[in-house]
């Protein structure tokens, strides 16, 4: 008996010196969680995104014992930095959506596996600034011909096609010419363009004197909404039919425009006219006197021309106000019986009036 208890005592020793005991933390599992977003850099339109992770089950040695894709009820994300409202989270279907922004912006998102808390992660989501163009690099060079499938080739006043409301809408909300892709404008897309009526004067004047000063506007161009101040001026007398403008001040695109009611050289007629408008960029600074005299105007490059044919409208009974004036169909309506348009005419232009929808009006289209 005495030669077994030192034997058992040393045994217990052992026991309790080993380091492999079950409850060591040493001796347990751990867990990783990796997450990614795809994509998680956008452009300034914005777009989905989608999350996604994997569970690693690792061994006290370091090796992977386990890894296993998360399923959408296994984590959750939420938004932990960035401007809520330029962000939309769909939990369920691990999805996200960066809304369109004119300036850069950074989102970051917190996953959390949901059997293991502790396991979190952050992914930052990137958006850059979107880049615009002047409004009328836009606008397409000519008009749509008369089958609706193609562009004329000429600016002359009795080639283009004339389309009522809903054939228009139909045709050309959405369409592809040439392989490039084009839509019908919308009013708001027009007034970026030409701005809406306001009465006599209007802003945009060819037998009028106008002098309007830091007139607020809100537009739509190339999918983003812009709100500026703009001038306009106008002298118009004799042979010289045209608006001087200094549009989009306050924002990037600050741009100095000029407005003409002159011949169609295209036609060999005098008394056919069209409407020509030219804009170029200007640094910060300029005043709407710099810009509102012909020797400013001298041809520059960079400038952006496009040019109004003056195709009238198509009634029942025949082509109304051919040569004179035009008419160009947005997408949007006033109500059931009438849609917008820009339009112009001896006198103005303006993109903020509507005609009936049985109207035949010509039809330009918009990148």
């Amino acid at each position: 008996m005495k030669r077994i208890l030192p034997l058992l005592m040393c045994f217990a020793l052992i026991v309790s010196c080993n380091p492999k005991e079950p409850n060591d933390p040493t001796n347990q599992s751990t867990f990783k969680a990796t997450f990614t977003a795809t994509p998680n850099t956008f452009a300034g339109e914005g777009g989905t995104g989608h999350v996604e992770g994997i569970l690693e089950e690792i061994a006290p040695d370091g090796s992977v014992l386990s890894k296993k894709q998360l399923t959408s009820d296994d984590f959750t994300i939420s938004l932990k930095e960035g401007n809520a409202s330029e962000i939309t989270i769909d939990n369920a279907q691990k999805s996200f959506v960066i809304k369109s922004g004119r300036g850069e912006a950074d989102f970051v998102l917190e996953t959390v596996v949901t059997d293991h808390p502790t396991l979190t992660q952050q992914l930052t989501i990137h958006r850059e600034a979107i880049h615009l163009d002047l409004p009328l690099a836009y606008v397409a060079e000519y008009n749509v011909n008369q089958a609706g499938d193609a562009f004329v080739t000429s600016q002359a006043n009795n080639v283009s096609g004339y389309f009522t409301f809903p054939e228009a809408v139909q045709k050309f909300a959405s369409i592809t010419i040439a392989g490039e892709q084009y839509h019908l404008p919308t009013i708001a897309e027009w007034q970026a363009i030409v701005p809406k009526y306001r009465g006599n004067p209007t802003f945009v004047e060819f037998d009028h004197n106008c002098d309007f000063r830091d007139v607020k506007e809100t537009v739509m161009i190339h999918g983003t909404k812009v709100t500026s101040s703009n001038d306009y001026y106008s002298e118009s007398s004799g042979d010289i039919k045209a608006t001087y403008a200094l549009r989009f001040k306050g924002t990037n695109l600050l741009s100095a425009w000029r407005y003409e009611y002159i011949v169609n050289p295209e036609d060999k007629n005098n008394q056919s006219m069209m409407m020509r408008i030219t804009c170029r960029p200007v640094q910060q600074g300029m005043v709407i006197e710099e810009i509102s005299n012909e020797t400013y105007w001298e041809p520059k490059e960079g400038d952006i021309i496009r040019i109004f044919p003056s195709c009238g409208w198509k009634a029942p009974d025949g082509i109304r106000l051919l040569n004179t004036s035009g008419y160009y169909w947005a997408v949007d309506q006033q109500n059931d019986d009438r849609g917008w348009r820009m339009g112009y005419y001896g006198h103005c232009a303006d993109s903020g009036n509507s005609n009936p929808k049985k109207c035949g009006f010509t039809v330009r289209l918009f990148k």
